[in-house]
């Protein structure tokens, strides 16, 4: 029973996490599309975001292979 709750508590987190996510790039892209007079530090910051998502993709394809 408490390992059953334990996946249903990871499906909840995981689920979250990913609204989360979801809801983080709809707001970039409407500020992206709000302050185009800024250019250069959005291509900066998208740039950083781009590198850091790779960085996290990498990451989990290793935590992935080590289960």
């Amino acid at each position: 029973m408490a390992i059953v709750h334990y996946g249903f508590t990871l499906k909840c987190l995981a689920y979250e996490s990913l609204r989360l996510v979801r809801n983080s790039v709809i707001y970039f892209i409407l500020l992206l599309l709000r302050g185009l007079h800024v250019k250069n530090k959005i291509h900066l910051f998208w740039f950083r975001l781009i590198r850091v998502r790779g960085k996290m993709i990498l990451i989990l394809l290793r935590f992935e292979r080590f289960i």
